[in-house]
Order: structure tokens, then C-alpha cells, then sequence
């Protein structure tokens, strides 16, 4: 895999207001696509929201999961109910 890992086993990436994820651990612009293969090759993510500098890692990931032709096919209606009726 061609991009680099942080010397503190993380990958650091900026969302920026327009929307673009940037990876500061690798220097360029990532797609959703890339983050997919970094996470299947156990790389650890650190997504900081420009704007507000919170962590917002898991919310970039859900949208992974939801937006991606990869996985939006892969969650069952069952699933989609059972993960809003769970949530509290």
C-alpha cells in the first residue's frame, strides 16, 4: 500500500468545509474508496473536522459505510430498523 502510517500508528486526515478529506499522513486528497482500503489493511484513522477540530472519525466512517456502492447493498432493511430503534 502506498500510503505512509504516522510514526504514532495513525493515519491523521482533515474534512475540510468543502467536504474534501485530506490525509496529512500521506499529503494528498483521500477518497472514500481509499479509506476503505486503509481500514481493511488495519490502519488506524484520525479524522478532524477543520472547522471545529473535534473528531469526527466515526462519522466520516459511517458514511463510508452508507455512501459506498461497496456496502450500502450489504445492509438489510432489518439491520437499518434495528440500529434506529436501538438507538437512544
Amino acid at each position: 500500500m502506498s500510503d505512509k502510517i504516522g510514526t504514532n500508528g495513525l493515519n491523521h486526515i482533515v474534512k475540510y468545509k468543502n467536504r474534501r478529506l485530506y490525509n496529512l499522513t500521506a499529503s494528498k486528497i483521500i477518497t472514500y474508496n481509499e479509506i476503505i482500503a486503509l481500514v481493511k489493511n488495519n490502519v488506524s484513522l484520525n479524522i478532524i473536522c477543520d472547522v471545529t477540530k473535534e473528531n469526527i472519525t466515526k462519522d466520516v466512517l459511517y458514511d463510508v459505510l452508507v455512501k459506498t456502492d461497496e456496502f450500502k447493498n450489504k445492509l438489510d432493511l432489518e439491520t437499518i430498523y434495528f440500529g434506529i430503534k436501538s438507538e437512544k
